[in-house]
C-alpha cells in the first residue's frame, strides 16, 4: 500500500513538470500561426492552431484566434463552433460575443443574435458599445415583429445614455405602437431638442411619431402645425392618413356604398381635427338627405308607377322606388323593386348594385357577392364603378372570412384614386387582424 502511494505521488510529480514543456509545444505552434496568419496563410494558420489546441485545449486564445482566420476566410460555421468554444472557457469575452452576434444577425438567426447582444451588454464596460448592443437588439425585435418585447431593451439603452437620440426615438415609437400617447410625445420632443437643427430627412421620422401621438391625443391644432414638417420621403404616405382630408376622403367611400353610419363617424372626427373644411359639411348635408323620411316620395313614385306602361319610364321609376327603399333601409321592399327593374332592364348594373347592397344589409351575405360577381363582369364599365363595387365586394368578403376575395377586391379598389385610400386602410385592418 506503501509503494502504490508513492508511485501515485511520483507520477503526479512528472505530469506536473512536463505540463510547462507542454504549454511551451502549444505556444510554438500558436507563434506559428500568428505568423501564418499575418502572412495570409490561413489555411496552414488553422492547422496550427489546431495543434496548439490538442496540446493545450483550454487556452481560450488559441480557439479565438482560430476562429477568426475562419472568418477571414468566411467559413462562419467553424468561426461559430470556435467561438462556442471561447464561450465554454471564459463565458464573458466580450469580443466573442460581438462577434458571434453579428455573424447571427447576418445569417437571420436573430434569437441567438439578441442572446449574444445582449452578453455583450452585460459584459463590457464601454458605454457606447452597450448603448450599440442594446440599439441592435431594439432593431432587430422591431424588423422581426417582435416589438412587443423591445420596452426592457429600450429603457436598458437609456439608463446608461438617457440623451441617445435613437434609443429616444425607439422610446416614442413603442410607446405610440402601445397607446402611451402621452409618453411617446414626451421621448420624442426630449430628442428633438437635441437634433432640432438636423436636415428634414433626419428629423422627419421623429415629427412623424410626434404627429402620430399629437394626433391620438386631439392636439389637433398642434398637429397641424407640426404636419409638414413629417411631410417627406416614406412618411409623406403616413402623414396624410392624420389629415382631416383623409378621413373625408374614405367617409365618401362609405356614403357611396350607403354605410352612412360609418361615414357620419369619420366626418364627426374630421370636424374635430378641422371645422373650417367645407367639404365634409358638404358630406354630412347628402348624408341627412339621402337618410330623411322619403315615405312621400316613395308614395308618389309607386302612384305614377300604377299606371306607367312604357317600359323605359317603369324601369327608371322602380331603379328610383329601389334607392328610396334602401336609404330607408327598407331591404325586402328595395330587393323587390331592383329584382322588377332588373327583368325590364338586365343590363341596368346601377340597380343591380343597389340590389347586392340590400342583399347584404339584410344579412344576405352571399347572395349580395354573387350579384357583385356577376355586376364586376359586366363590359363597358368606368373604373370608378369598377372600384365601387370591388370595394363593397371586399368588405363584404372580409365580413364573412374570405380573406383570399377580399384582398383581391381591395387590390382592385386601389387602383381608383378614389377608393385608394379606404381600399389600402381595409388591407391594413386585414394584416392587423392576422397578427
Amino acid at each position: 500500500m506503501r509503494f502504490l502511494i508513492v508511485s501515485v505521488c511520483f507520477m503526479a510529480l512528472l505530469c506536473k513538470m512536463a505540463s510547462p514543456a507542454v504549454a511551451q509545444d502549444a505556444l510554438v505552434h500558436y507563434v506559428s500561426a500568428e505568423k501564418l496568419r499575418e502572412s495570409k496563410r490561413i489555411l496552414e494558420a488553422i492547422d496550427e492552431y489546431n495543434e496548439a489546441i490538442k496540446l493545450d485545449p483550454n487556452n481560450f486564445k488559441f480557439h479565438f484566434q482560430k476562429a477568426m482566420c475562419h472568418l477571414m476566410i468566411k467559413q462562419e460555421e467553424h468561426a461559430l463552433r470556435a467561438f462556442t468554444e471561447v464561450l465554454r472557457l471564459e463565458k464573458g469575452n466580450i469580443e466573442t460575443h460581438k462577434r458571434m452576434a453579428w455573424l447571427y444577425q447576418r445569417k437571420e438567426q436573430f434569437e441567438k443574435a439578441i442572446y449574444h447582444f445582449d452578453q455583450f451588454y452585460q459584459h463590457s464596460d464601454n458605454t457606447d458599445d452597450r448603448v450599440m448592443s442594446k440599439i441592435t437588439i431594439i432593431k432587430i425585435l422591431y424588423k422581426t415583429g417582435k416589438f412587443d418585447q423591445a420596452e426592457k431593451h429600450i429603457q436598458d439603452a437609456l439608463s446608461i445614455k438617457p440623451h441617445d437620440i435613437v434609443a429616444l426615438y425607439y422610446a416614442g415609437k413603442y410607446y405610440n405602437s402601445h397607446g402611451q400617447y402621452q409618453k411617446s410625445k414626451e421621448y420624442i420632443t426630449k430628442a428633438l431638442d437635441i437634433i432640432k437643427s438636423e436636415s428634414i430627412p433626419t428629423t422627419a421620422p421623429y415629427y412623424y411619431e410626434l404627429c402620430y401621438a399629437y394626433y391620438h391625443l386631439q392636439e389637433y391644432d398642434t398637429l397641424n402645425n407640426v404636419l409638414p414638417k413629417a411631410n417627406h420621403g416614406p412618411y409623406k404616405k403616413e402623414v396624410v392618413k392624420l389629415t382631416s382630408d383623409y378621413k373625408y376622403t374614405i367617409a365618401k367611400c362609405y356614403y357611396e356604398i350607403y354605410e352612412f353610419q360609418k361615414a357620419r363617424d369619420l366626418l364627426n372626427e374630421a370636424i374635430l381635427q378641422d371645422n373650417t373644411n367645407t367639404k365634409v359639411f358638404d358630406l354630412q348635408v347628402k348624408i341627412a338627405e339621402a337618410t330623411a323620411d322619403k315615405s312621400t316620395l316613395i308614395a308618389h313614385s309607386k302612384g305614377l308607377l300604377e299606371t306607367e306602361t312604357d317600359p323605359i319610364r317603369r324601369g327608371r321609376a322602380l331603379n328610383e322606388i329601389a334607392q328610396l327603399y334602401l336609404s330607408q333601409q327598407n331591404f325586402d321592399a328595395s330587393i323587390q323593386a331592383a329584382s322588377e327593374c332588373l327583368e325590364i332592364n338586365k343590363g341596368d348594373y346601377v340597380v343591380q348594385y343597389i340590389k347586392a347592397i340590400a342583399l347584404h344589409k339584410k344579412g344576405m351575405e352571399q347572395e349580395a357577392m354573387d350579384e357583385l360577381i356577376k355586376l364586376l363582369k359586366f363590359n363597358g364599365l368606368d373604373i370608378s364603378s369598377k372600384a365601387k363595387y370591388n370595394f363593397t365586394l371586399g368588405m363584404i368578403s372580409m365580413g364573412m372570412g374570405d380573406q383570399v376575395t377580399a384582398k383581391r377586391a381591395f387590390t382592385s379598389a386601389k387602383l381608383d384614386n378614389n377608393y385608394r385610400f379606404a381600399a389600402i386602410d381595409m388591407m391594413e385592418s386585414m394584416i392587423q387582424d392576422q397578427q
